[in-house]
């Protein structure tokens, strides 16, 4: 990549290039990011969107095969001081308690960093699955047998995060994705 190009981000949903300093895409009003993020991750796709910022589907250059959820906080241009650092120190505190966690059942903190332009960033563990929100729109009731399977894993998950300290306060079925074979 040229020098000029690694100064530029780019917009994953159109594919129009910026200069670093832009942080939103004028066109699309999406972040954007670095082609490579942390010097570690190739951004493939935008996955989700928040209030906070974007959730990006990335591969390790070194290792394609090890994905990553990539998620970079988005600070608004013109948004108050006290907004600001009370979102960057929302952001830090989920990646530094996501780091303390280490569970089969909870996804794995692979970095977390701030990006040569200043915009933080944590890459996660990547999980292929469906949520179970859209699980339970799509069929419906789960049968009892696959419902306790389920629960058994986020309880596991929950007992884990209670031992280290951390209580959750927002889990809901759009951020539980059950493995397959609990279906």
């Amino acid at each position: 990549m040229s020098k000029g190009k690694d100064q530029e981000k780019i917009c994953v949903s159109c594919g129009s290039s910026y200069p670093a300093a832009y942080s939103s895409c004028p066109r699309c009003q999406l972040p954007l990011v670095f082609p490579v993020i942390g010097k570690v991750w190739h951004v493939d796709k935008l996955i989700g969107r928040g209030g906070m910022g974007a959730v990006f589907l990335a591969h390790h250059i070194e290792d394609p095969n090890k994905l990553s959820a990539v998620k970079v906080l988005q600070l608004v241009v013109g948004e108050q001081r006290a907004d600001r650092q009370e979102k960057v120190g929302r952001f830090q505190r989920e990646a530094e308690a996501l780091g303390r966690l280490k569970h089969p059942a909870i996804v794995e903190l692979f970095d977390f960093a701030r990006e040569r332009d200043g915009t933080l960033y944590m890459a996660m563990e990547y999980l292929q699955g469906v949520p179970l929100s859209r699980v339970l729109t799509e069929r419906g009731p789960l049968p009892p047998q696959d419902a306790v399977s389920i629960i058994l894993q986020v309880l596991a998950a929950v007992s884990g995060a209670h031992r280290v300290g951390i209580i959750h306060r927002d889990l809901k079925p759009d951020k539980i994705t059950p493995v397959e074979k609990a279906l």
